[in-house]
């Protein structure tokens, strides 16, 4: 069953399909979607990922995140509400919980996109 929202849990077990939604900055807020991708399989493996992250930073870390694309990752669950994870100045995001590191190629390559489309 997954885990309600506004637990210390990043992203809720469960889902059984991901969205990853682009954003690219040179757009006025609100920013406008460029592209979303969908993805059935390896949603318990990128959830397991996202989860195993450190919850605090690493001291002397320097975020090199500068990148044209803001991500959004949309879990979607068997009826109940979508989890939305956002990557912002280097960590992991979603109602209260937080991850940090992680690498972002990876997490897109779910989609078979490279970290800068």
């Amino acid at each position: 069953m997954p885990t309600q929202p506004g637990t210390d849990t990043l992203v809720p077990v469960g889902a059984t399909e991901a969205l990853l939604c682009s954003y690219r900055h040179e757009a006025t807020p609100p920013l406008n979607l460029a592209t979303s991708r969908r993805i059935t399989s390896g949603v318990d493996e990128l959830t397991a990922h996202l989860n195993g992250l450190p919850i605090s930073s690493p001291e002397d870390t320097v975020c090199l995140l500068g990148q044209p694309t803001e991500h959004a990752f949309v879990f979607g669950y068997p009826g109940q509400r979508a989890a939305v994870i956002r990557l912002s100045n280097c960590a992991w995001q979603r109602e209260g919980a937080t991850r940090y590191g992680g690498d972002l190629r990876k997490v897109t390559a779910y989609w078979g996109v490279r970290w800068d489309q």
